[in-house]
């Protein structure tokens, strides 16, 4: 009976307690529940209603906002995403070529049927006739090519042409109600001017990225095809993304003064620094291809080679400044205006030309028959020629040999035997085996190097066996001396004075320039 009574008791009292604290509120039980599955709310909810920062506070920012929007509405309507079915060509495994390298167009999806994938990417209208302007590399060997416009419309699009040298496609569609861009002038781009880039970056629609012209005239060599390409980007941190490729790089004023092409990226992604082909180069090939349905450029016949830093002291020139002329081919319009081998280019109708990229590019610019000044350096003086340019052959850059044909040749007797830059170089003359092996015509001459010795200048200059020999030109000299055979190489070579730096043409497979072997010092 007394253990019933104290539980009695203990509940009683335990009953009692609940009832008083939760009528007092002295104790919130259910809030501190300690598994938190309920509580009682707040009865007030108060949030702040004023901004620290009131309209009209910032003018400027304000001001920059409501231009960047006004912008954005009236280039968006102008710009397209792209989708291409493409057929899909052996071992290329879906991808582009350009993502084998760190610059990235838009990326090829396989979602078509098998042997098939799509690809997608942006555009940019230009005319109310529906021609679009894009990217080659966007449409080439597309079997079909859709086009999504601001509006949403789909609609089919026919391919115009493409100029895979410029990387710039034309295609049209038929609609109504089109917004074309405004060109703007590239050749007026100031580094450190704002830009925004427009395109469909991994198909996200209608994307608006901001930055700056970091650089102009980059020449990375994206393509990697050879030196027959036309490249002088537009540099900009506004972010590009694959699937930008084709779309609008517009000035503050809405201008079109880039087509995006590429960035420079490890993994694929934009890492700040993005290209777009120039309008002033994108609107020449444009036109030329809605026209005649392909680019119509200048030629004048010459292969040329870079001014590096030996040979700028070699010649006493500024750094990365003109361009060596290594070859000149017959019957063109450079040796019909007397220009000729180991020429230095410094000048075309008073601009400097910057390097090989640079002359090629003003060059390709000039319309067939239209003449030309161009400013050398002959012989360390200044020459003035004048030249008439013919227009490019069709097949201008195909067959451009890459690297170093090499010949399986025995090393002879004829080692140089000097204390000046050709020690350590075996020779032997051009004989009919040697000809026959190297398709070398009967005007070829030269001595042909056997061998190469460790630590000579020749090493580090890179020459190899199977390279050829053909001239030789001391710092000192004004004109190259021509190398016929061995006999009269060992004689030329015993000129030459130790310590002193010397200018040599070679011959490379069917490759031809000039390099530098240095005296060491």
């Amino acid at each position: 009976m007394k253990r019933l009574f104290f539980v009695l008791l203990i509940v009683a009292v335990v009953c009692g307690l609940y009832s008083y604290v939760t009528k007092k509120g002295g104790v919130d039980f259910l809030r501190q529940s300690p598994l938190g599955k309920s509580f009682t709310p707040e009865t007030t909810y108060t949030p702040s209603t004023v901004s620290p920062i009131q309209k009209g506070d910032l003018p400027l920012l304000e001001q920059i906002n409501r231009e960047y929007t006004r912008i954005s509405k009236v280039v968006l309507p102008s710009v397209v995403n792209i989708t291409t079915r493409l057929k899909q060509e052996k071992n290329e495994m879906g991808q582009n070529p350009m993502e084998m390298i760190p610059f990235l167009p838009p990326g090829m999806i396989p979602r078509g049927p098998r042997g098939e994938s799509e690809s997608t990417g942006s555009g940019v209208i230009v005319s109310k006739e529906g021609h679009i302007i894009t990217n080659a590399h966007v449409i080439k060997n597309a079997k079909t090519v859709e086009v999504r416009l601001h509006d949403n419309r789909i609609l089919n699009a026919k391919v115009i042409a493409t100029d895979d040298l410029a990387d710039i496609g034309v295609i049209q569609i038929e609609a109504t109600g089109l917004t074309p861009i405004v060109w703007g002038n590239s050749d007026q781009l100031e580094v450190g001017e704002q830009v925004l880039a427009i395109g469909n970056p991994f198909g996200l629609s209608e994307s608006v990225s901001a930055g700056i012209v970091s650089a102009k005239s980059r020449n990375p060599n994206i393509r990697q095809q050879g030196s027959a390409l036309y490249e002088d980007y537009i540099q900009t941190d506004a972010a590009i993304n694959p699937g930008n490729s084709g779309g609008a790089l517009v000035n503050i004023r809405g201008e079109l003064v880039g087509i995006n092409a590429a960035i420079l990226s490890a993994g694929g992604g934009f890492n700040g620094i993005g290209f777009a082909i120039p309008s002033s180069l994108a609107k020449f090939s444009m036109e030329s291809l809605i026209k005649s349905g392909k680019v119509v450029r200048g030629y004048l016949g010459i292969e040329i080679g870079q001014i590096d830093r030996d040979k700028a002291k070699f010649f006493d020139l500024a750094l990365d400044q003109g361009a060596l002329v290594n070859n000149v081919a017959p019957n063109s319009p450079a040796q019909k205006g007397d220009l000729q081998r180991g020429d230095i280019i410094l000048e075309l109708d008073g601009v400097k030309v910057k390097d090989p990229s640079h002359l090629r590019l003003m060059v390709s610019l000039t319309l067939p028959g239209q003449k030309i000044k161009l400013l050398v350096l002959r012989k360390r003086s200044e020459k003035t020629l004048t030249l008439t340019v013919s227009e490019q052959p069709k097949n201008f850059g195909q067959g451009i040999e890459e690297g170093e044909e090499k010949s399986e040749i025995e090393p002879q007797s004829n080692v140089i035997q000097s204390d000046n830059v050709f020690k350590g170089i075996h020779v032997q003359d051009l004989d009919d085996r040697i000809r026959q092996r190297l398709e070398l015509s009967p005007e070829v001459n030269g001595v042909i190097i056997t061998e190469v010795e460790e630590g000579s200048s020749a090493e580090s200059a890179k020459l190899q066996p199977g390279i050829i020999i053909q001239e030789i030109q001391p710092k000192k000299e004004s004109q190259a001396w021509e190398v016929k055979d061995v006999k009269s190489f060992l004689g030329l070579m015993k000129r030459v004075k130790k310590g002193e730096d010397v200018l040599v043409f070679i011959r490379s497979g069917k490759n031809s320039s000039f390099t530098i072997l240095k005296a060491k010092e």
